[in-house]
């Protein structure tokens, strides 16, 4: 395996660990004496290409009189030489222990997978690990660190999640709405439905009264009607009740129907004046290129 195989190439290490050494004093001297020329052969103003603290090269301008920073006349400077394992396996050994620590803590992995991208040996690696930065939350990495063009999409990204939010706050509103007209129509049908209990319960008392008095024939017919003018009255009252809840729920309902069109209009509109924006400032970008 590629383990067994690197524990090997150690071991070796360790036996001719002097010539590394040897060839490490050699390097430092050579470094030394390369450094104190640097003020000689250094003098003057111009564009040089350094590493950065990435590892990836920068053009860096030196030497510049409104720049006293970048002076490198000035001052004295020191060396360091390191021996280690050539760059491919560090890179290697570097995106494996990354994938071991992702796997250790999986909530790590959202705001590192351009870092992890970035350290892989894959076509376009750098590519993946582009857009991967475009997805991390504003402020995880410094504004030096971005390109404008990162700054534009991440900050339209970070408009369009707030467009979203408003949009899922809107709809969860007009939900909540809803769910309430509808407790009211069920409470309205509820007390119809005790109403018409009530008269059925009223019916049945008004017709065995009948059955056992036929003396009180008229009396009982007085009675039955009062019983039916209160029991309409009821009924007409819940009626009426249940027709101003059921409107009530109507017009909730189309008011936030109009609320959600509105708002979805508008969310329309702003991501496309967004998009409109993004596109003309590419074009400008690209006209100045």
């Amino acid at each position: 395996s590629g383990k067994a195989i690197q524990q090997r190439q150690s071991i070796s290490d360790v036996g001719s660990f002097i010539y590394h050494d040897r060839q490490r004093i050699a390097d430092e001297r050579c470094a030394c004496n390369i450094n104190e020329l640097i003020p000689y052969i250094y003098d003057t103003q111009r564009m040089v290409t350094i590493m950065g603290r990435d590892s990836k090269p920068i053009m860096q301008m030196i030497n510049d009189p409104s720049q006293p920073d970048s002076d490198i006349t000035m001052g004295k400077y020191g060396i360091t030489v390191s021996v280690g394992p050539a760059t491919e396996t560090k890179r290697t050994l570097a995106a494996e222990q990354m994938m071991a620590f992702v796997n250790a803590i999986p909530g790590a992995a959202q705001g590192v997978m351009d870092l992890i991208t970035e350290a892989q040996d894959w076509p376009k690696a750098d590519e993946f690990a582009r857009r991967f930065r475009l997805l991390l939350p504003p402020g995880t990495i410094a504004e030096d660190d971005l390109t404008d063009q990162e700054k534009q999409v991440m900050a339209q990204n970070q408009e369009k999640q707030q467009l979203e939010q408003q949009l899922q706050m809107a709809m969860a509103k007009a939900e909540l709405s809803d769910k309430e007209a509808q407790a009211n129509l069920r409470t309205a049908q509820a007390n119809l439905a005790l109403a018409q209990a009530y008269k059925a319960e009223s019916d049945a008392n008004a017709r065995r009264a009948d059955v056992e008095g036929k003396n009180k024939d008229r009396e009982v017919g007085h009675t039955l009607t009062a019983l039916d003018q209160h029991n309409d009255t009821i009924e007409g009252d819940q009626k009426f009740a249940i027709a101003l809840a059921d409107q009530q729920h109507k017009r909730a309902k189309e008011k936030t129907q109009l609320e959600l069109a509105a708002d979805k209009q508008i969310h329309d509109q702003q991501i496309a004046r967004a998009n409109e924006k993004f596109q003309s400032e590419q074009s400008e970008n690209g006209e100045q290129t």
